[in-house]
């Protein structure tokens, strides 16, 4: 392999250096072994870029082309007065520099693979079956190989598909080229193309860099950046921007299904309160299918593990506002299921949708016309939802998951 290498020469002598001619001065290079034994006589040549007088000074790019054979060499620049003389034979010491040849192979072999993944919380949690995905991603190359972005050994971003099994399902998936080459530290955003499974279903979808033609750098253990999403059809696909309003498509079955995949030890109390969601969804005419999956992230599936315990039918978080025994009750599961309505009715529409819509069913369904974050601003989304039911902006992660869940 050929190396530039910028050297820097001075004539300390009385001689002029000339650039052009037979008798022209140029600077090359000798290879030694470690033994002393003179291995390359004659290594390439860099012209100067004018002729060169007592005192002067020049920066060349010297061409140097590495020995064919693997093992440590000493290389020495000299100056050759063409046709003439070595400087080094009239005594001009040589610069010595020991460097350690190498085959492609063992380069990379020795080569760091280390790489960081993040994608800002930008991969969707749910997607459509068949459908690519632009998902911006920032990479950062933390290791000693530098990534190629053009040629055969170039390195690209890719992923891999894999069912909750753990078995892989997709392993080549679409690649992103890098925009340049990336140096170790350099760090860069692409925009990955990403293709949904063409089947229904829960995956984990793994971001893995790829030295194409060697090695998924997955292989050479640097972890993969990990999503779990909820694979659905282009019909029932629920993300932030999904109308909390109308009439769920989901079954019974669809929905119990999802809550044993959590928790089969409630799968009896889930059984009864199911159908009152489904019920008192319609009546409401907001959807079951996203209210069952906020049920399911507020109680944990039925577990209680937080504030509010199970005796008080609260399925919703209703006056949990993070104090020990603060809490809303209600007498029974269904009177429960009914304030959770009533009180997302009060984030959704701007007016009662039924006599249900009061502070008899929901404690704080407050009085109308009081400021945020309590009652409708116009959204009627999932959206509406984040730093409002709870404080987090990214409160309704886990029910879009869990909604989508019921349509895998």
């Amino acid at each position: 392999k050929t190396y530039t290498i910028p050297i820097t020469i001075t004539n300390t002598g009385t001689l002029k250096w000339l650039s052009t001619g037979t008798n022209k001065v140029n600077l090359s290079y000798h290879w030694y072994d470690t033994a002393g034994r003179r291995i390359v006589r004659d290594g390439q040549r860099t012209s100067l870029l004018s002729d060169m007088a007592q005192g002067q000074k020049a920066t060349l790019n010297a061409e140097v082309l590495a020995p064919s054979v693997a093992g440590t060499y000493i290389l020495k620049y000299d100056l050759v007065h063409e046709a003439i003389t070595w400087f080094s034979y009239k005594t001009v010491p040589m610069l010595a520099r020991t460097v350690n040849v190498v085959s492609s192979t063992t380069q990379l072999s020795t080569a760091k693979y280390s790489a960081t993944y993040d994608d800002a919380t930008n991969t969707p949690t749910s997607m459509e079956i068949n459908k690519t995905y632009t998902i911006p991603i920032t990479i950062t190359n933390t290791g000693t190989l530098k990534w190629l972005s053009t040629g055969t050994n170039k390195v690209n971003l890719s992923y891999h598909w894999y069912d909750t099994a753990g078995r892989r399902i997709v392993r080549d998936g679409q690649r992103t080229s890098l925009l340049s080459d990336m140096a170790q530290g350099q760090k860069a955003t692409l925009n990955a193309e990403v293709l949904a499974p063409s089947v229904a279903g829960t995956y984990i979808l793994k971001y893995d860099l790829v030295h194409e033609a060697i090695t998924w750098f997955s292989y050479k253990t640097v972890p993969m950046l990990a999503r779990t999403i909820n694979v659905v059809s282009g019909t029932n696909v629920i993300s932030n921007s999904t109308s909390i309003r109308g009439i769920s498509v989901a079954t019974k079955d669809q929905m119990l299904n999802m809550f044993k995949n959590h928790n089969q030890n409630k799968i009896d109390k889930a059984t009864r309160i199911v159908d009152m969601y489904i019920n008192w969804g319609n009546k409401f005419n907001i959807r079951a299918d996203i209210v069952w999956a906020q049920m399911c992230h507020e109680t944990n599936f039925l577990k209680y593990d937080g504030i509010v315990p199970e005796s008080a039918n609260n399925f919703c978080g209703l006056g949990a506002t993070g104090s020990p025994g603060v809490y809303n009750s209600f007498a029974t599961e269904e009177l429960g299921v009914i304030a959770h309505y009533a009180h997302l009715a009060w984030y959704v529409y701007p007016n009662h949708v039924n006599s249900y819509c009061s502070m008899d069913y929901d404690p704080r369904h407050f009085t109308w016309g009081v400021s945020p974050p309590h009652n409708y601003n116009g959204d009627h989304t999932l959206n509406c939802l984040n730093g409002r039911w709870a404080p987090s902006s990214d409160y309704t992660y886990k029910i879009i998951l869990f909604a989508n869940e019921i349509y895998s």
